[in-house]
């Protein structure tokens, strides 16, 4: 059997005894996986973080104006406003149809000056 000699450059990737040892990783232990998953983030310093960057690229672009938005009403204030506008549209197509009919029955009669009165009322 033949006695192949230690050579340092045949492993450069390992350490010899005399070299420093490499650092430890964390180890991951029950306890300090508790911990860690009982450290809540924090969401606030984040979003923060996040708008000073959005301020911070909006401020950085020359053409770009910063507007207010006004809050725009949602939900029941929308449906509600939405309903009564229905109410008025329908209201306002019963009253054109009324005067349409009599429109019609002015024109067919030959009244056509109430005709086109009532048209264009």
């Amino acid at each position: 059997m033949e006695t192949v000699e230690k050579d340092e450059d045949s492993f450069p990737a390992l350490p010899t005894s005399d070299a420093v040892a490499p650092k430890q990783s964390t180890v991951w232990t029950p306890a300090s996986y508790t911990k860690a998953a009982k450290k809540k983030p924090d969401i606030l310093d984040s979003k923060q973080k996040f708008l000073k960057q959005q301020a911070q690229k909006v401020e950085g672009r020359s053409n770009t104006v910063k507007v207010d938005m006004p809050w725009l009403a949602t939900g029941d204030a929308v449906a509600a406003t939405y309903a009564q506008y229905r109410r008025e549209a329908f209201d306002n197509a019963q009253e054109r149809n009324i005067l349409f009919q009599k429109a019609a029955e002015a024109y067919i009669s030959g009244n056509k000056a109430a005709a086109k009165a009532l048209a264009l009322a």
